[in-house]
């Protein structure tokens, strides 16, 4: 027979079962919602850009036959206005006829209006006319659906036998105890939660079309989340209740300056479009080099949680600088603002468990979890503010040896050809810019193609391979390995702190080299 604790605490784990189920789901409605609305505008770009044409040459027959089509095939309906804003056509008509109050809403909450102007002119001075384009971003929301819900049955059986193995652990130890675990773990999840939702949120609202820095900004915080949703594993729990603490995760080589780029990126994409507040990385070439070692995903998540306290240090305006700096055997992460600093009183008090001031909703964790990690990882976190002036947190930690596999730049001497393998074109001409002039280059985006077209008895080439081949045969370790014994091979990949990628590379003698050099 349940006891009125357990109770409770069923009660809780089913609420934050719920919660994490929840966002999920939100999650991933917002994206289906997203790539809708991305498709549909790219369409719309594109019947602009024959319309404009045909405008041109004042071809109007062709110009109602182009807005025929694509309000028959793509778009619910389409509005053609002159270079004054008058109104010239509708299709279908009965649109513009039709506003009765449940049409309206039914547009209001169904249909994007998408504006696109068009012009005589390349320099886009002499406007020709105005389209708007009418479209539905719920199209992908029954898959959407669909895929939440073979998820949760798939993962049904997973809670229900983690919900009983939880209720009988309770139940032969202290109530007392496990309860507090479940509610700092859901506390901390949820505290985690809210930076990189923010940041996807943030790039979902305003972009239109994303920027490489927004895609890599979306790709880091949908990582993240998936770190922490990790967290709720059945082996993680349960070492919870065994020893009273989250397992330590193993310790890994993390490129320091890899991880401070992608905190920068995930609060870059967060700055409102036209805000005052600023954020800048700072990183010589030397300091750079820098390793450290610490699982990356717990580094991240500190030098996240700081630096989100800064920018919320800032009012209306003001400057975010990140930088690291090493020295001798130590490696200084800084963090710092001109914000509204701290006072004497709440700087005695802050990193305090629970203690939290100026922000609202704020649960006191992020500083006091941070403070608490980095004294485990054998170093330590300083904050040195001047009320009205602004705030320094200093993160001093011990800095790793770096292994003779981790490379800090790729070395053409003596090389008479760079064969690339990466299946981003963007990256080739990253490598075109870096690449000696008197090196000769080739690029590839497939691994099956590089095999069959190079020489690999060439003493006088050099091998630069990406991890992650989309969609392909091979990865790059095993084109690695099926290179055989071409003397000059390096990996130059985001996937550097992945432990799987360094010990293969290790194996092989593979020199890697973490992909934010470029």
């Amino acid at each position: 027979m349940k006891t009125n604790e357990l109770k409770k605490i069923s009660r809780r784990f089913t609420r934050s079962i719920f919660v994490v189920q929840a966002v999920t789901f939100f999650f991933l409605v917002l994206v289906m919602i997203f790539s809708s609305y991305m498709h549909k505008s790219d369409l719309a770009d594109q019947v602009a850009r024959s319309i404009e044409g045909k405008i041109k040459r004042a071809d109007k027959r062709e110009v109602i036959n182009l807005l025929s089509d694509a309000v028959a095939n793509d778009f619910a309906a389409a509005e053609l206005y002159d270079h004054v804003g008058q109104h010239v056509v509708t299709f279908p008509n009965q649109f513009r006829r039709e506003t009765g109050h449940l049409t309206k809403v039914y547009r209001a909450i169904f249909l994007v209006p998408y504006r696109k102007q068009v012009f005589y002119d390349r320099d886009e001075k002499d406007a020709a006319a105005t389209i708007v384009f009418h479209f539905g971003v719920f199209g992908l929301l029954p898959f959407a659906l669909g895929i939440f819900l073979l998820g949760l049955l798939a993962t049904s059986p997973f809670f229900r036998r983690y919900k009983n193995l939880l209720v009988q652990s309770f139940e032969k130890d202290s109530v007392e105890k496990q309860n507090q675990v479940i509610t700092e773990l859901a506390k901390q999840v949820r505290h985690d939660y809210k930076s990189p939702l923010t940041a996807i949120k943030s790039v979902i609202d305003k972009s239109k079309n994303l920027s490489d820095q927004e895609r890599r900004a979306l790709t880091v915080s949908y990582n993240s989340m998936m770190s922490m949703l990790s967290d709720l594993s059945n082996e993680s729990i349960q070492e919870a209740m065994r020893v009273g603490h989250l397992k330590k995760k193993v310790k890994s080589l993390t490129h320091i300056y890899s991880t401070l780029r992608d905190v920068f990126d995930e609060k870059l994409a967060r700055l409102e479009y036209g805000s005052q507040k600023q954020i800048q990385l700072v990183c010589s070439d030397d300091d750079k080099r820098g390793y450290i070692l610490i699982d990356e995903t717990e580094l991240r998540r500190v030098i996240s949680n700081v630096t989100e306290n800064a920018l919320d240090a800032l009012d209306s305006s003001g400057q975010v600088i990140m930088q690291v700096d090493i020295t001798g055997t130590e490696l200084t992460i800084r963090i710092s603002d001109n914000g509204k600093g701290i006072s004497k009183d709440n700087l005695e008090k802050i990193g305090e468990k629970g203690f939290t001031f100026g922000k609202v909703g704020g649960e006191g964790l992020g500083l006091y979890s941070a403070i608490k990690k980095v004294e485990r990882w054998g170093g330590q976190l300083k904050i040195e503010s001047e009320d009205g002036k602004g705030t320094e947190v200093l993160i001093s930690l011990p800095k790793a040896v770096k292994p003779t596999w981790s490379k800090a730049e790729v070395d053409f001497s003596d090389i008479e050809t760079a064969v690339v393998l990466d299946d981003d074109k963007a990256v080739h001409e990253l490598w075109k810019e870096r690449v000696p002039s008197d090196v000769s280059l080739k690029c590839f985006e497939d691994g099956e193609e590089l095999l069959d077209l190079v020489d690999r008895k060439d003493d006088k080439v050099l091998y630069i391979l990406d991890f992650n081949l989309k969609g392909q045969r091979y990865n790059g370790l095993q084109v690695a390995e099926k290179l055989g014994h071409a003397k000059r091979k390096y990996m130059v990949s985001g996937s550097f702190h992945d432990p799987m990628v360094q010990r293969q590379c290790k194996a092989m003698g593979l020199g890697l080299i973490p992909k934010t050099i470029l």
